[in-house]
């Protein structure tokens, strides 16, 4: 039959029992109205906070299976569960839209001027989304991000996610020169830019052939980053994309020499998302509050969706 592979994964503290602790293989367990068994062929997921390794219900650690599934509960089905025959594609804004089912109202993204739900951010990366596509972006294109920490740069990350986009994230403390050097050598198309940065990329925009549009964060314009967010339909892109396609461009320029990319593709970063949530020390939690200092445009950034799968908020310091 149809091989498929199957994750559970762990999204809050569960509540175990010593019997379920110490559950065997070759033993039909119940925990907390979750049924399992070790061979995994019939499964029945009624609490999210149950997952399955070797038959055992464990607390704070991750399993992936290899196996026949007849049945997987709604709340994991359309995110981990990946047949073969669909060639591993993977969409990371499924996490939100999935977060955004279970907690809505939740703040998702916040910072000093505005908070956003987990419905919003579903809402407003869809429009994002749809809106990018619009401008005639293909999945594969690259989008890059110059600004400060800021809210927006949230719901940028999830509509680059759900439109099959690839992230160029520009270090907010790079200089200009630096910036236009990246720009250039990641081939961007698009530029989000926030304000404090925009009035020297746009006095620099004829030094930026490939660059064709400027987004600006805050301004009421026609360039306006609202006004390219109200163009996008509230329904989300339906975009597939394997598990090895380019999902970020992270620059750095190593021990010496001028920035260049270090390729993460779709499947280094639902990995990553896996790896924060098998933390021992569980970091990542519905009541987290995860407070980015540095740049998300930078090594911060890599935080952001291992907390919107939990249900947490990412609350952006400038």
């Amino acid at each position: 039959g149809r091989r498929e592979s199957v994750g559970f994964f762990l999204s809050g503290v569960c509540s175990l029992t010593r019997n379920t602790q110490h559950a065997t293989r070759n033993t039909l367990g119940r925990c907390e109205g979750a049924q399992f068994s070790s061979n995994i062929k019939n499964i029945d997921i009624k609490n999210h906070k149950i997952i399955f390794f070797n038959g055992d219900c464990l607390a704070h650690s991750f399993a992936l299976y290899r196996s026949r599934a007849r049945a997987v509960s709604a709340m994991f089905g359309d995110l981990i569960l990946r047949k073969e025959s669909e060639e591993n594609a993977v969409n990371l804004g499924r996490l939100v839209s999935r977060s955004a089912c279970y907690w809505p109202d939740a703040i998702a993204a916040a910072d000093a001027r505005r908070r956003v739900s987990y419905r919003q951010l579903d809402e407003r990366s869809n429009r994002l989304a749809n809106a990018l596509l619009g401008l005639g972006l293909d999945a594969g294109d690259r989008v890059a991000m110059y600004s400060l920490n800021r809210s927006e740069l949230v719901e940028v990350e999830v509509a680059l996610y759900k439109a099959g986009l690839v992230k160029a994230p520009l270090n907010a403390r790079l200089s200009l020169e630096e910036a236009l050097h990246v720009l250039a050598d990641a081939r961007a198309r698009v530029l989000v830019v926030g304000p404090e940065h925009a009035p020297a990329v746009l006095d620099q925009s004829v030094d930026l052939p490939e660059v064709e549009h400027i987004v600006v964060i805050g301004e009421d314009s026609d360039r306006g980053y609202e006004n390219l967010l109200a163009k996008g339909a509230l329904q989300g892109p339906d975009v597939a994309v394997a598990d090895d396609a380019p999902a970020v461009l992270h620059y750095t320029s190593g021990s010496s020499g001028r920035l260049k990319a270090a390729v993460q593709t779709f499947g280094n970063r639902m990995a990553l998302v896996r790896k924060s949530l098998m933390l021992p020390e569980g970091r990542f939690s519905r009541n987290e509050c995860v407070g980015h200092v540095g740049p998300v445009t930078h090594a911060s950034g890599m935080q952001i969706m291992p907390t919107l799968a939990t249900g947490g908020c990412n609350y952006l310091i400038d």
